[in-house]
């Protein structure tokens, strides 16, 4: 799911097909593998009729597509609860005195994991001021799961095919289907 850019306050955001074209870039090079990171991630935001839009907080959805996230995860999986794993030092709003938090390392990179309600995790979301949202968010019964990378603009959701294909339905967001063998 691309997150979209956003232009001045109060303007419409961009849809990551106006900007890829804006580049120069169709959807098949955008979804292809081996693009170059380079072209995915415009960082230091992008053109589009003469108007610069900035990409989101990093690490962070469009408040569009954690609507879209949490609507399709409650008509299709079990979503209480869910594991969260924020990034070290960055577990937004989550009432952390209900919750018990556990330090993990993968792959050398340190998390603060804890198992709470998609609804916590979304209203930590909605009212802080600095929002920050897990990097990793897992069905408990390890069904399905969602990545916002810190480092990519898009949120990637996985599970069984109904899932995948009720979220690639959804006319509020771009999104592209992947299949990893």
């Amino acid at each position: 799911m691309f997150n979209p850019w956003f232009g001045d306050p109060g303007a419409v955001s961009a849809t990551w097909s106006e900007i890829a074209g804006a580049q120069g870039v169709n959807q098949l090079e955008l979804a292809a593998p081996n693009v170059p990171t380079s072209v995915l991630n415009w960082r230091a935001g992008a053109w589009l009729n003469g108007r610069r839009y900035e990409y989101p907080d990093e690490g962070l959805p469009s408040v569009t597509v954690e609507r879209a996230i949490r609507d399709v995860l409650s008509a299709t999986v079990q979503t209480e609860p869910v594991i969260a794993a924020y990034w070290k030092g960055r577990r937004g709003n989550v009432p952390r005195s209900q919750t018990s938090w556990h330090d993990v390392e993968v792959g050398g990179e340190s998390y603060s994991v804890a198992e709470v309600s998609l609804d916590k995790v979304a209203a930590a979301y909605s009212v802080s001021a600095v929002p920050s949202y897990p990097e990793w968010i897992i069905g408990a019964d390890y069904s399905w799961s969602l990545n916002c990378d810190k480092d990519s603009p898009w949120t990637v959701i996985g599970g069984c095919k109904r899932l995948v294909n009720k979220m690639h339905s959804q006319s509020e967001v771009e999104t592209f289907l992947i299949d990893i063998p």
